[in-house]
């Protein structure tokens, strides 16, 4: 019986996807925020320099030209960060998911190891499994959280700059969501 408990109490729908590739596109995202948030010290560093050398009304025009870019920079290096913040948000939510399943199948394990009958056995695993749902049930609910938070963060700036823009920005993140089961970035195999 203690064989196939991790099947029966853990079963495929409660199963989360693997963190690492999750942790790939944070490092990937995280690498675009610091890059994209070089270019936007450099351009602003090159805006003071214009701004001292050229004062008039007709280059005030250049230069308003040059701050939004910056700003438009920022936005993007705010929003490749909150893209990694929230790969990797997930990634250790999925993380934490296999850990406590793991976890509920040891302590079930032990439980059936001491039954002295089918019953007993029948009782303890649907107990584990009632609370194995429970704890995916609430750990879905932390990445969907990851999901809302990337939203709040940078939803609001991945509009203004599809915008302003006329079209999504180079690389842009595409905003999370979640289905059924565990929470599965968009884009990604398993996703809805």
């Amino acid at each position: 019986a203690t064989s196939i408990a991790g099947n029966v109490i853990i079963t495929p729908d409660m199963v989360p996807p693997a963190a690492e590739p999750l942790e790939i596109h944070a490092a990937h995202y995280m690498a675009l925020a610091e890059r994209v948030g070089e270019l936007q010290r450099r351009l602003k560093v090159a805006n003071a320099m214009r701004e001292e050398a050229a004062q008039s009304p007709g280059w005030e025009a250049g230069h308003e030209v040059n701050r939004q870019l910056a700003a438009d920079y920022g936005r993007m290096a705010g929003i490749y960060s909150a893209a990694a913040d929230y790969f990797n948000g997930v990634a250790g939510v999925y993380r934490d998911a296999q850990a406590a399943q793991q976890n509920v199948v040891v302590r079930a394990n032990v439980e059936l190891a001491q039954a002295k009958n089918p019953i007993q056995q029948h009782e303890i695993v649907a107990r584990w499994h009632t609370h194995a749902r429970s704890l995916t049930t609430s750990l879905l609910g932390a990445a969907t959280a990851r999901a809302g938070v990337f939203q709040r963060t940078a939803g609001g700036d991945i509009k203004a700059l599809t915008s302003h823009l006329g079209g999504p920005a180079p690389q842009d993140p595409v905003l999370p969501h979640s289905g059924g089961g565990i929470a599965v970035p968009t884009g990604k195999e398993g996703s809805d």
